[in-house]
Order: C-alpha cells, then structure tokens, then sequence
C-alpha cells in the first residue's frame, strides 16, 4: 500500500508541461507481435493488465469528479447550464452527455460517477482515496468479456496491437439527445435568438411555421444543417479531451497509450449485425 501510495504521490507531483514534452504515440504492448516483414518484433514479456488503482485514475482524468461549478453567467438571457458537477474535462452547457467506456481482459464496462462533495474535490492528499471510491461507484460492468472490435470495425494497420491481451480500450460515447433539446429551448426563447430553423433541400422551415408566421421567432434564417453540424462539433470536443487528458496522464504513470481512430463507429457500438460490439441497439 506504501508503494502504491508514493506511485500516486509521483503521479500527482509530475509536472504537466514536462508531460506534454515527453507525449508520444507508443503503440508496442507488451506481449505482442509487430508483424511487419522489415520492423518485425516479437516481445518476450507476458501481457500485463491494469490493475484498479491505475484504472481509477485513469478513468478520474477523462471524466472524474473534480467538484462544483461556478455557474458564472446570468441567469437570464442565455444561461443553459443544466447540472453543478464539474468533470476532468468540460462540457458545453456543462451537460456531461459523454459516457467513458473502457473495455479490457475482465471485461467491458462504462464509468460515470455523479457525484461531488466539495467546490475542489481532490485538493490534497488526504483526498485520494475519493478518486478510487469514484470508481467503485461510478463504474458499471456491462459484458464479461472484451468488447468485439477487431478486424469489424478498425482499419488493418491497427489489428496488431488493438484489443490484445492486457491492453486497456477506453472509449467515449456522445449522446447528443440532452443538449439537442437544451440548445433548442434556448434558441427558441422569446427572449433569446429566436432562430428560424428552415430545411435546406426542401426550401421550407424545420416545423416552426406556427412560431414564424406568427412573429414568435424573429431571429435569422439558419439552415438545419447547419445547426445540427455546430450542435455535433461541440458534443465531440469532450470526447476528444477526455483521451487527451487520459493519454498525458498514462504518460506520467509511466505507461504506454496512443489515441487512435480508423473505427467505424456503428459497428464499434454494436448497431450492425456485424459485430456485438458495446451491446448499443438501434
């Protein structure tokens, strides 16, 4: 318990601009075969898993609970926050609509916890031990076995070294649903932008003629495209975040990550009858 405690005091004392100098991609798992014909490399090491304290902190820098928000915008005109927790990673409208899955040699599982305490949850040392009880309850097992991903859903370049026996895959998966509506009630405030959403294609408006016609919505013509494209680009940027936060993280712990894509995300959430993959139906 001492070793592992001066592990996270290490962790924790790591200085994030000399992290960011020594980040890189490093993709050779122990245990595996580089397969290449000029770079080919078989290691001699077993597969060694993540045990649970890496994995609760880990998890902690993509989407823990780091305390309470400010909320620092008036409360009228605009202000569309819908919860007081802050995360590791921030969120428009602070909407959380991102889950951490994660899938490994125990299993696959999702890690959300929703709770916080205190305005900086994690402030000293004495305060650790709430990054592993974030995990205990927060963490949701929802398959016994590794997630199906490959060959079905990722490029052949990564086959290699994807899913294989002691690696850890975390995935982040948005769901939009929440901040969709939370952005259209505050669009469509009286007092707020008033946007005419029109369809494009069809030349007519996204089921607002009620709401036009009768002078209700006074804002500027927006194409729903358009809306639905910004809407998509902030509800990806926490996904992107959460695996740069665990990546410089997995770099101060000493331990070898790369952020990768070439998926094909309907496969990879199991929607398709090619794969299971995360068990998600459509």
């Amino acid at each position: 318990m001492s070793t592992e405690r001066n592990e996270i005091r290490e962790l924790f004392n790591a200085s994030l601009m000399s992290t960011i100098t020594r980040r890189r991609a490093r993709r050779f798992p122990l245990g595996t075969t580089i397969p290449d014909r000029d770079l080919r490399y078989k290691s001699e090491k077993p597969p060694v898993p993540l045990n649970d304290t890496e994995l609760a902190l880990l998890c902690w820098a993509g989407n823990g609970p780091t305390g309470l928000i400010t909320a620092d915008l008036p409360i009228s005109g605009g202000n569309l926050f819908t919860t007081w927790l802050g995360r590791a990673v921030p969120y428009a409208c602070n909407v959380h609509n991102t889950r951490l899955f994660f899938t490994g040699d125990n299993g696959t599982y999702v890690y959300h916890p929703e709770t916080a305490s205190h305005v900086v949850e994690v402030e000293s040392e004495k305060d650790w031990e709430k990054i592993t009880t974030a995990y205990r309850r927060g963490l949701r097992k929802i398959m016994d076995e590794r997630a199906e991903f490959t060959p079905k859903a990722l490029l052949r370049s990564i086959h290699w070294n994807t899913n294989q026996p002691g690696t850890t895959i975390f995935i982040p998966v948005v769901d939009q649903t929440m901040e969709y509506i939370n952005f259209l009630l505050g669009l469509f405030d009286y007092e707020g932008y008033g946007y005419q959403l029109f369809d494009e294609p069809t030349a007519k408006w996204a089921g607002l003629s009620d709401w036009i016609d009768g002078g209700k919505l006074k804002g500027p013509k927006v194409d729903l495209k358009s809306f639905e494209q910004t809407l998509l680009t902030l509800n990806l940027a926490p996904a992107y975040m959460m695996l740069q936060n665990i990546h410089l993280v997995a770099e101060a712990m000493g331990l070898g990550a790369v952020v990768f894509g070439g998926y094909t995300g309907t496969v990879m959430l199991g929607v398709t009858p090619q794969s299971q993959g995360l068990g998600f139906r459509a």
